[in-house]
């Protein structure tokens, strides 16, 4: 790991070489963003490095890459610089809620409920009540995405700032299709998988949050509290998201391990991500089968702190990447869109 001076002094070195040679601007925009600089500002270096898409073909094609005295690994350099908007102890420290919370629930609620039998509408409640549901998950959402919000905006401003009108609806077709993982070089014979599997663990946390959203409608609305019968809206959401993110999950790790041939910065905070994900899934499935029998209390609990976890890591942790790689593919968009 470099120091921060150095690892931009190396990322510069890197893209001056890129920029001179351009024999990769036919692989994806990141080179033809290179191409389009005389100077690498941080700025314009921390751009450069969320639009990669980390597929490898720039690596495998290069031949100025190890062991070349040049030693040119763009990818490597790229999720260096990515990494410290993330650092591994604050994404470590955002997994507190996982222990936490049963830990707290099993202290504060008396055990006679905690291990009662609870069922129909409002079990859940009896547990952990709706305001503790509703705020503890409200305040730790909101303060992550507020600051998420101004670590992209900072973003947006030191990479160039600008207005992306025109270039909206390009972006965003770029973000659905990850159209950069299809560079066409060597290291795409797989990439189908992880752009597929990408794709679905995308799609379940939208499920995921379309349930809640029925869910709350319901609460407020109709006052059908939760659990909701199977049935249901909310659980079928739920279910259909639950099982997109584990496909998604286990996709992803095997695209990992297959493709693990150099040493990434990022691999820890992934494995961390996607572990967290996984877990968030299973133990909502968890909570699903087993909400009438006595180890409800406990499984909402566990079930709740992978939960607040999750919402942790949009700002601190490797879930915020999203936000910034859209940004970053907006302004790609309105660097080729017509003058």
């Amino acid at each position: 790991m470099h120091s921060d001076e150095t690892l931009l002094a190396e990322a510069r070195r890197v893209l001056t070489i890129c920029a001179v040679c351009d024999y990769c601007s036919g692989f994806c925009e990141v080179f033809r963003a290179i191409g389009r600089r005389t100077d690498f500002l941080q700025g314009d270096i921390n751009y450069l490095a969320h639009l990669c898409h980390d597929c490898g073909n720039c690596l495998d094609a290069c031949q100025y890459a190890p062991p070349h005295v040049f030693q040119i690994d763009p990818p490597q350099v790229l999720a260096e610089v990515r990494s410290q908007f993330w650092p591994p102890a604050q994404a470590w420290l955002c997994l507190v809620f996982v222990p936490l919370t049963p830990l707290l629930t099993y202290l504060l609620v008396p055990t006679e409920i905690l291990f009662g039998h609870h069922r129909g509408a409002g079990a859940f409640y009896a547990i952990l009540p709706w305001s503790v549901l509703c705020l503890g998950a409200g305040f730790v959402l909101l303060g992550s995405l507020a600051s998420l919000c101004l670590g992209v905006f900072r973003f947006w401003r030191d990479s160039g700032g600008g207005n992306p009108r025109g270039a909206i609806l390009m972006a965003i077709r770029d973000i659905l299709t990850l159209r950069n993982l299809e560079g066409g070089g060597i290291s795409c014979e797989h990439g189908w998988v992880r752009r597929w599997a990408h794709q679905a663990l995308v799609a379940g946390v939208c499920f995921c949050f379309a349930s809640t959203s029925v869910a709350t409608i319901y609460h407020h609305s109709l006052a059908y509290l939760a659990p909701h019968p199977y049935q249901s809206v909310p659980v079928l959401l739920g279910s259909g998201g639950g099982v997109l993110m584990m496909i998604g999950c286990a996709g992803l790790w095997w695209e990992k391990l297959r493709r693990h041939r150099r040493k990434r910065i990022s691999t820890a905070a992934e494995h961390l991500l996607l572990a967290l994900l996984m877990t968030v899934s299973v133990s909502g499935f968890a909570l699903l089968i087993w909400r009438d029998s006595k180890m409800m209390g406990v499984l909402l609990a566990f079930h709740f702190g992978t939960v607040l976890s999750l919402f942790l890591l949009i700002c601190a942790g490797k879930l915020g990447h999203g936000a910034y790689r859209a940004a970053a593919l907006l302004r790609a968009a309105m660097e080729r869109r017509p003058r």
